[in-house]
């Protein structure tokens, strides 16, 4: 019965997770760095979460983070 129980948490965790990154795909059109920073997270989060499964968005969600948190202010 444990594993069951730990991997659903995880995958709540991992639906958590994706849905901070939304968010942060939201807020980074008004506050980059925070949006980068809440991208960096989730796909941190989501790698660890759900390992292997969890590539392809951590691969999409870790330089878009890396993008909004070095993003240079419009002059």
């Amino acid at each position: 019965m444990t594993g069951s129980n730990e991997i659903s948490g995880l995958g709540a965790s991992a639906f958590l997770f994706s849905a901070l990154a939304v968010i942060g795909g939201i807020v980074v059109k008004f506050k980059a760095k925070l949006g980068g920073w809440l991208m960096l997270i989730s796909g941190v989060a989501i790698l660890i979460s759900i390992s292997l499964f969890g590539v392809v968005p951590a691969l999409l969600l870790i330089p878009a983070g890396l993008m909004g948190i070095i993003r240079k202010a419009k002059v």
